[in-house]
């Protein structure tokens, strides 16, 4: 799945990590993650969404 970080950062009301940073850490913690080609601010993994939510903050 594709996740957008601003669509995350409004849901749960905080500011967006860096793209790579967020990526490093999924990997770290044994996800698939990468960056999309197709929008700046977007990313794909394999990573449970509450997983991703917990990176924001």
């Amino acid at each position: 799945l594709y996740y957008e970080t601003r669509h995350i950062a409004k849901e749960i009301k905080t500011a967006q990590p860096k793209i790579e940073k967020l990526i490093e850490k999924l990997k770290i913690k044994g996800y698939k993650a990468g960056r999309t080609h197709f929008m700046p601010d977007a990313f794909k993994t394999d990573a449970p969404y509450d997983e991703i939510k917990s990176l924001f903050g």
